[in-house]
């Protein structure tokens, strides 16, 4: 299932979360013989609860403001994500054109719950040796799972 992130960009914007729908029994029914269950479901008893598991979220070209808006980026198991400033100095440059900047991640790096996080979108500004290195600041367990996607 295919969920349109709002966007938090300058310009309109969107971004997307792919997850998986599972139907699973209700917990209440756990003890039930298939028998029962069929019976009840027979006779239009919601025996079953949905649970979606997010798989991929990628929010966009977007500001930290996506965080508020889209808590749920922090479960899906991977999460692409811009970060496109890294260094104090930009950090005003960051707000100004509703990017991301690493300080955002680093604000909240207990939240990221993600198996992989992969950062995109650096500015240009950058070089890869520089990205490297300001991406250590990330602590752990965050750290290990942070994957940058240079050019």
């Amino acid at each position: 299932e295919v969920t349109v992130l709002p966007g938090r960009h300058r310009v309109p914007t969107v971004g997307y979360l792919f997850s998986e729908v599972k139907h699973k029994l209700k917990d209440e029914f756990l003890d039930r013989s298939g028998a029962d269950i069929a019976a009840m479901r027979g006779k239009g008893v919601e025996v079953m609860r949905r649970e979606e598991v997010p798989l991929l979220a990628y929010p966009g070209d977007c500001g930290e403001d996506i965080f508020a808006a889209c808590p749920e980026i922090f479960r899906a198991r991977a999460l692409l994500l811009e970060c496109s400033f890294l260094m104090p100095e930009d950090k005003d440059r960051a707000r100004e054109y509703a990017h991301i900047h690493l300080d955002d991640i680093l604000e909240r790096a207990d939240l990221f719950e993600n198996e992989a996080v992969v950062l995109t979108h650096f500015s240009q500004r950058y070089r890869p040796e520089e990205i490297r290195r300001a991406l250590r600041r990330l602590p752990e367990p965050l750290g290990r799972r942070v994957v940058a996607f240079l050019p």
